[in-house]
């Protein structure tokens, strides 16, 4: 029994690790597409709000794995 509870919490922290790895590749990609957009423009206002999306949801992850490693 204890096996399977260590088994399932490492497979959901590798679930988590994976989405918050992919969330700053994503963040990253959008920030070099930002810059090569000009400033003020609607394209850059799209991207600030895509980033932003992003960051809610990798601080929603990152809250997550802080309480699993605990």
């Amino acid at each position: 029994m204890i096996r399977y509870i260590v088994n399932r919490k490492t497979k959901h922290i590798r679930f988590v690790l994976r989405h918050i790895t992919s969330l700053n590749n994503e963040i990253n990609q959008i920030s070099f597409k930002m810059v090569e957009s000009e400033k003020g423009s609607f394209k850059e206002e799209y991207f600030v709000s895509k980033i932003r999306t992003k960051a809610i949801l990798l601080k929603k992850y990152n809250r997550r794995l802080r309480t699993l490693s605990i």
